[in-house]
């Protein structure tokens, strides 16, 4: 009786996952291996070396298991030169290419950092003076005033377009404004006004450190504080 094409498929589908499953069979090691092998290279450069996503690690893993035994730790080896050879060469190129803006941020984020720290414990003595009603000068207040106006300034000139040395050059003259301003207001017996005062000059030398001066330049660009 000959066969109908119903039991010709149903025969070759059974003839199909037979083979398909020797084949598995057959593979199963190599398959255990590789996904050993790539989950353990994406552990050890992820959270061992502290690589963010290890894209190669595992598929470097997987093309050193694709040779003969004798030849996998020198597949290993060439494999291993290749990627940090290849890595190397792609970042020198990048820092390279992207050097000027590399220095212009190390340079702002420095200072940045501890204009930032200043302004956190100005923010907190201030908090402490308004919750114990201690009084603060009200000429602290404008020069703060004064000052988050001059921070617009370089916020605005480093937003835009950076010259060649990055810094907001432009936003000098309104920062030593504020700093010669520092030197004119009324001083205080309480502890945390004289903290905030402090706080407030320390924020204007960070700051002009944005515009290229020096540490020491942009501190003697302020006048002394005031006699109490």
């Amino acid at each position: 009786m000959e066969a109908t094409p119903v039991d010709l498929v149903w025969r070759r589908s059974r003839l199909s996952l037979s083979a398909r499953f020797d084949r598995f069979r057959a593979l199963r090691w190599q398959i255990v291996q590789c996904a050993l092998a790539a989950g353990v290279a994406w552990f050890i450069a992820k959270d061992a070396l502290g690589h963010d996503v290890p894209i190669f690690a595992p598929i470097a893993a997987v093309v050193s298991l694709g040779t003969s035994y004798a030849q996998r730790l020198r597949r290993v080896a060439e494999v291993t030169a290749g990627v940090a050879v290849g890595v190397f060469v792609g970042d020198l190129l990048v820092m390279v290419r992207h050097k000027p803006g590399i220095r212009q941020m190390a340079e702002l984020v420095d200072p940045l950092d501890r204009a930032l720290r200043s302004t956190r414990v100005m923010v907190r003595q201030v908090a402490v003076a308004a919750y114990r009603r201690r009084p603060v000068p009200h000429s602290y207040a404008v020069l703060a005033r004064d000052l988050a106006d001059a921070v617009d300034l370089v916020a605005a000139e480093l937003t835009r377009t950076p010259a060649e040395d990055g810094m907001a050059e432009a936003s000098r003259t309104a920062l030593l404004a504020v700093g010669a301003g520092s030197g004119l207001v009324e001083r205080s017996e309480e502890m945390t006004a004289e903290v905030v005062l402090a706080q407030l000059r320390s924020v204007i030398v960070d700051l002009l450190m944005l515009t290229g001066m020096g540490q020491l330049e942009a501190t003697d660009a302020l006048p002394p504080p005031p006699r109490k």
